[in-house]
């Protein structure tokens, strides 16, 4: 169809919309002389939102402290699961750019009992990733969070994990965390917020405390955990490297 086509349509045009998975959108109007016009629009946070890469960290700034700083959450007892073990299950499994960068939850229930996150400090790397998958602990876990602006600028916040993962609900992101290294105490992990509606993605890049567990499961307040963020990047630049070498 041709652009002045627009102003023909009115109430009761019929309008079609369909999706390309994280490339763009199609809208469809159908005018009686069986001639369409069709519009694709690309499946961009910025063209979609309205917004520019600056207006877009200053969302992420403004609406992360405006997050409760505890888990709005349900419970686990309609999530759909797969029992692995006697007591152990396993949900929301999936993965991103590579096996290691995971969406897996574990859930522990035993017989009888009510399912509760799993998060045993015998086992720190699954239950870290747990935590930081679900932000589902007693007590907030409190984040020193920076993060990456435009051309190197850097906003400093003192958030909660539960913020966080209370956010990345809000913007209907899937959360995916991968291990890259342990050392000193330490473990070195990366989170992807992925969206698939707007196609971009919020990097963090953590060091995680192994004494984190520990500290759910005695109900003690955790120390807080740095992070860098990385926010709204384009899904066309994200590859493996950003999970190999991203500091």
């Amino acid at each position: 169809g041709k652009l002045p086509m627009l102003f023909g349509i009115n109430d009761v045009t019929p309008i079609g919309l369909q999706k390309v998975s994280r490339r763009m959108y199609r809208i469809t109007f159908a005018f009686e002389d069986a001639q369409d016009l069709v519009l694709d629009v690309k499946c961009s946070s910025q063209v979609l939102i309205g917004a520019d890469v600056v207006e877009l960290e200053q969302i992420i700034v403004r609406d992360l402290g405006r997050m409760p700083r505890t888990l709005l959450s349900a419970g686990w007892s309609g999530e759909p699961v797969t029992r692995i073990s006697p007591d152990l299950l396993l949900c929301r499994e999936g993965s991103f750019l590579n096996k290691d960068i995971r969406s897996d939850v574990y859930l522990e229930e035993p017989p009888g009992g009510v399912r509760k996150l799993f998060c045993n400090p015998r086992n720190p790397w699954r239950s870290i990733a747990n935590i930081f998958l679900t932000g589902d602990t007693p007590l907030p876990v409190p984040l020193n969070l920076r993060v990456r602006c435009y051309e190197g600028e850097v906003d400093s916040l003192q958030v909660s994990l539960q913020q966080f993962v209370n956010f990345c609900s809000e913007e209907d992101c899937t959360l995916y965390f991968g291990i890259k290294s342990q050392e000193d105490g330490m473990i070195h992990a990366t989170v992807f917020a992925l969206s698939d509606v707007f196609s971009f993605c919020h990097l963090v890049s953590t060091d995680i405390p192994l004494s984190l567990p520990a500290h759910i499961a005695d109900g003690t307040p955790p120390e807080p955990v740095s992070c860098t963020v990385y926010p709204y990047i384009p899904l066309h630049y994200v590859d493996e490297g950003f999970f190999n070498i991203w500091e």
